[in-house]
């Protein structure tokens, strides 16, 4: 089993306001019983954590699962504002991000480990309870093969175009995840608006910005130009980032 002593003394630790730890303890204790223990029960075997893909997808992966020839992606999300709803399952559901796990695994382990189904995680903590979603999808061997090939592609194609001139545009991007979450270039793009002027900065895909490019290239270009941060769907706050270490020190106990 593990010892949850040394992962509430990490908590502890963390450079974050005393009721934020207890909300990390809260989500902590509430992962355990809904996911850690039901994991255990059933038999699966803790492959990795915190595992690096190879290139052409080198993002991390949360959680690595396998039992009897079956693999599992574990992504843990945490929300700190609003509510694990259908919006929330519809944003998951629809993200490129499926596409960065299975380019990674597939990096990792080849693309004979696939079907490999892909498990969000989300928790929303407050100060007295803590609300917990997941959404689950799989995705095939032949998908898995096609990624890595994609992202070799997109990595060439973000190397290849001038930051001064307009990226390709992808028109199903600007509301992929329903209208409450429209692109905010959506003006800039159509309707004729002024772009930012920020300064180019070659950045490297992070697992966040791979999502902006697989969205579409052109907002990558102007996020980047806006001196914005890239979006990150982890809403990896100080909150966040603590229950993600200590989720991985649970786990991590647990590796075969």
């Amino acid at each position: 089993m593990y010892n949850l002593d040394t992962v509430f003394d990490l908590i502890a630790s963390a450079r974050i306001p005393e009721w934020d730890k207890e909300r990390v303890a809260l989500a902590v204790e509430k992962a355990v019983t809904t996911w850690a223990e039901p994991d255990l029960r059933e038999g699966w075997r803790v492959v990795a954590v915190e595992r690096s893909g190879q290139d052409p997808a080198p993002h991390k992966i949360d959680l690595v699962l396998e039992k009897a020839g079956r693999w599992k992606i574990v992504d843990w999300k945490t929300k700190n504002t609003g509510k694990l709803d259908d919006r929330w399952r519809m944003r998951e559901l629809r993200s490129p991000q499926g596409r960065i796990y299975a380019a990674s695994m597939a990096s990792a382990y080849g693309v004979d480990v696939f079907p490999v189904t892909i498990e969000i995680r989300g928790l929303a903590p407050s100060d007295d309870s803590v609300q917990t979603a997941s959404v689950s999808y799989r995705v095939e061997e032949h998908e898995a093969a096609r990624v890595v090939s994609e992202f070799a592609q997109l990595n060439a194609l973000k190397n290849s175009l001038e930051p001064s001139k307009p990226w390709p545009r992808s028109p199903l991007g600007c509301q992929v995840y329903g209208p409450m979450y429209a692109c905010e270039f959506e003006g800039v793009c159509w309707r004729g608006d002024a772009p930012p002027r920020g300064q180019w900065t070659n950045r490297a895909l992070s697992f966040s910005a791979a999502q902006e490019f697989l969205r579409c290239p052109e907002r990558y270009r102007l996020l980047v130009l806006s001196e914005g941060e890239d979006e990150d769907e982890n809403d990896r706050t100080a909150v966040g980032t603590v229950f993600h270490q200590a989720m991985e020190a649970i786990y991590r106990q647990l590796v075969s």
